[in-house]
């Protein structure tokens, strides 16, 4: 077991006193949007006490560490845990495939765009999936909506200027159809066009008592952002999804998704690829964006933490996050690498050597796959990451 430096992402987005108040630290006085914990290359934690990166420590006996499965089946780590600041909306996106990923990465490399090259959507020929769960009030958007019911919620609106939008809900023999249309037609439009559009739901969104409020009062601050992207109506077309405390939700590639605000802990496939069609700064690749992104309208499947011990279903087994409100101790067994952080109050861990570590809030601790397993102490609110191929024991 060992102590982890945990890396911080400045992205403009982030919140500035979240992540250093629960590390128990002055703010920097720069948005501190991410905390990483893991091996991505971009940015690998640091073990404490030491000069070493988690990476390196790994990579000195990994099958002793990663444990045989994980070392032969993916031979790094694979995943990162994160924790999210969000104090403005990230960028529309979609993760791609493993498939998708490799083609991308590849063609890329075979354009001459450099490792570090800005202009990049693919870092690594690595799928990516993530789940969130939210630690405050968390709203995002997250898939496309039922058609008739985004065609309802355009219909109050009721405005000369949205009536050629309106039209086009018509295309299409299938949902799937009209909905890549739509965003294909309002990524084709300019920005004084958009802009027209956007206003035009401005003025109609004003005083709102209706189910749609929330929406639109999200609908207004992306605008004020961004007051020509067209990706501020492309929003409209999303489930818009608040997450309670405690409440998950998983993204598998291809799923659209903006996160709107609030923080959360956020455990991703080791892989930093993204491809954005908008609500950014960052790069923006809109043709590979409909390439891969999923047109299929779905329901949001929120998963509620409803027991002190709350192990969120995730359908692949690079990573599985659980969720533990422990007041007391708690034993598990390891049949791979783990990373625990506590959000609120500290525990201690003891492996099956008796070997012990006092953890602080806001602080991870790596268990490798060889401490085969650990006890933990305390009242604390302690996430775990994991492998999804394990049975745990109480």
């Amino acid at each position: 077991m060992e102590l982890l430096d945990a890396t911080v992402q400045n992205y403009f987005w982030g919140d500035l006193s979240f992540i250093p108040t629960l590390q128990g630290r002055t703010p920097s006085g720069e948005p501190e949007a991410e905390l990483w914990v893991g091996t991505h290359p971009k940015s690998p934690s640091g073990v404490v006490g030491t000069t070493k990166s988690l990476a390196e420590l790994i990579d000195f006996d990994p099958e002793k560490l990663l444990g045989e499965h994980v070392h032969k089946t993916y031979g790094q780590l694979p995943y990162v845990l994160k924790i999210l600041a969000i104090k403005s909306p990230l960028s529309l996106q979609v993760h791609p495939s493993e498939q998708q990923a490799i083609t991308g990465y590849n063609r890329e490399n075979n354009n001459g765009i450099l490792p570090d090259d800005t202009s990049r959507s693919y870092h690594s020929p690595t799928k990516k999936s993530e789940i969130v769960c939210a630690l405050t009030t968390f709203e995002a958007k997250f898939g496309f909506r039922v058609l008739s019911e985004t065609l309802k919620l355009f219909k109050t609106f009721n405005h000369p200027d949205l009536c050629e939008l309106l039209e086009r809900f018509g295309h299409g023999e299938t949902e799937t159809e009209t909905l890549q249309g739509l965003v294909e037609w309002l990524l084709s439009q300019s920005p004084e066009t958009t802009n027209i559009m956007i206003q035009a739901v401005l003025e109609k969104s004003q005083k709102r008592e209706d189910s749609y409020a929330s929406e639109l009062t999200s609908f207004a601050k992306l605008a004020t952002d961004y007051p020509n992207d067209p990706c501020v109506m492309i929003s409209l077309l999303l489930n818009h999804v608040t997450l309670d405390p405690g409440d998950a939700l998983y993204v598998p590639p291809g799923t659209v998704h903006v996160y709107l605000g609030g923080n959360a802990v956020e455990i991703t496939s080791n892989s930093d690829n993204v491809v954005r069609a908008g609500l950014t700064t960052k790069q923006v690749d809109s043709n590979e964006f409909i390439s891969i992104v999923g047109f299929t309208p779905s329901i949001p499947d929120i998963q509620h933490s409803d027991s002190f011990e709350k192990r969120y279903e995730v359908p692949i087994g690079d990573f599985a996050l659980t969720r533990i409100d422990m007041d007391g101790d708690w034993v598990a067994l390891l049949t791979g690498p783990e990373i625990l952080i506590s959000t609120d109050g500290s525990f201690t861990i003891t492996n099956a050597e008796g070997r012990t570590l006092h953890v602080q809030e806001g602080i991870p601790v790596w268990v490798p796959h060889s401490d085969i397993q650990y006890t933990l102490r305390g009242k604390a609110l302690i996430f775990r990451g994991s492998i999804n191929t394990f049975e745990m024991a109480h």
